[in-house]
C-alpha cells in the first residue's frame, strides 16, 4: 500500500466527485486506489518484526476475522455510491486478499486487511529498514493508530495510502488514487482517511 500523512485541518471542497471536508480530518470524497491494482504499503514478509518501543500500540483491537477473505465487504454500496466508485475486483498478493473498485476515470480504493505481517510493527520495521520514500505517523483514525507509508510519493498524481492498527498484529491497509479531474484539488491523504473511516464504520457495525 502507498502512505503518507497530514496533519489534518479544514479545508474546501476536494476530490473525485467533490467532497466536503470536516474539522479534524475526515472528508465525503470520490477517491479510489493509488495504482489500481493493490494496495502497496505492507513490507514484504522478510522486513517485518515484532512490536518495538516507538510502534503505537492497538488499545482497542478490532475483530476483522470476516473480512480477511473477503474484503470487498469492507464498503457497503451506499459508501461506494458516496465515494463514486464501483466494479469491484477481489484478487490475491502475497500478504493475503485484497479488494480494489474503480470508476473509469482514474479513481480507485484499495483495501486489505493483512495478517501475519506484524502488524504495524512490520510497517515500522519497512520504515528504519528504508523501505519508504514517504514516511509519517497520522493522529489515530476512529481510535486507531495509522500511518502512511508509501514506497514513492504519489500525492502529486492524486494517490495516497494509509496503514490502520486493528489489532497489534493485523493492519487495515488502504491506498485511494483521485480521478484525474480531481488531481491537485486538496490533499489525497484526506481522501484516504476518510475511506478509511468509513471502513471502519462497516467493520464495527459487522458489514
Amino acid at each position: 500500500m502507498r502512505g503518507r500523512l497530514v496533519a489534518f485541518a479544514t479545508m474546501g471542497t476536494v476530490l473525485l466527485a467533490g467532497c466536503t471536508v470536516k474539522e479534524g480530518g475526515s472528508a465525503t470524497t470520490t477517491p479510489g486506489a493509488s495504482d489500481s491494482s493493490k494496495p502497496s504499503t505492507t513490507p514484504s514478509s522478510s522486513t517485518t518484526s515484532g512490536q518495538g518501543d516507538d510502534v503505537p500500540k492497538v488499545s482497542n483491537p478490532l475483530d476483522v476475522s470476516k473480512f480477511v477473505d473477503k474484503p470487498c465487504t469492507g464498503l457497503t454500496q451506499t459508501q461506494l455510491d458516496r465515494l463514486g466508485v464501483g466494479n469491484a475486483e477481489q484478487d490475491t498478493q502475497p500478504t493475503g486478499e485484497y479488494c480494489v473498485w474503480t470508476n473509469g476515470r482514474g479513481g480507485s480504493v484499495n483495501l486489505a486487511f493483512v495478517v501475519g505481517q506484524g502488524g504495524l510493527g512490520g510497517v515500522y520495521y519497512g520504515k528504519k529498514t528504508g523501505q519508504f520514500k514517504f514516511f509519517q505517523e497520522l493522529p489515530d483514525i476512529s481510535g486507531y493508530p495509522a500511518v502512511i507509508a508509501d514506497l514513492s510519493d504519489g500525492r502529486k498524481n492524486g494517490a495516497c495510502a494509509v496503514a490502520v492498527g486493528m489489532t497489534d498484529d493485523i493492519i487495515l491497509d488502504v491506498d485511494t488514487t483521485q480521478s484525474l479531474d480531481k488531481v491537485g484539488d486538496g490533499d489525497p491523504c484526506q481522501v484516504t482517511v476518510d475511506v478509511v473511516e468509513q471502513i471502519l464504520e462497516t467493520v464495527k457495525a459487522g458489514g
